[in-house]
């Protein structure tokens, strides 16, 4: 059996700490669950783009704030693999 986890989060800083859904506690969250890879809401051409270059964040399509200052330096630091799992039907040329 597959135990999967899912956390929501929102992607607004603001509303997060009104709501006590910090970054911290989402790290806590994280770590408590020990997840085997962790799955979130990134274009795949987002990944792409950050993998070939983890300063470059000015580009369209980019993550929400929550995956560049949680998300992806948690993964790297406990080698936990991220897997992009968003593919919306985007009304702009790819690339742009």
């Amino acid at each position: 059996m597959t135990t999967l986890g899912i956390l929501g989060v929102t992607h607004d800083n603001d509303l997060r700490v009104k709501y006590g859904l910090t970054l911290d506690f989402i790290k806590e969250l994280i770590l408590e669950f020990h997840p085997d890879v962790i799955c979130g809401e990134v274009l795949p051409e987002s990944w792409e783009r950050y993998m070939a270059d983890k300063t470059y964040k000015q580009y369209w399509g980019m993550p929400a704030s929550e995956y560049w200052e949680l998300i992806f330096p948690l993964c790297e630091e406990h080698g936990i693999p991220f897997v992009p799992v968003d593919w919306a039907e985007l009304n702009q040329p790819r690339g742009a």
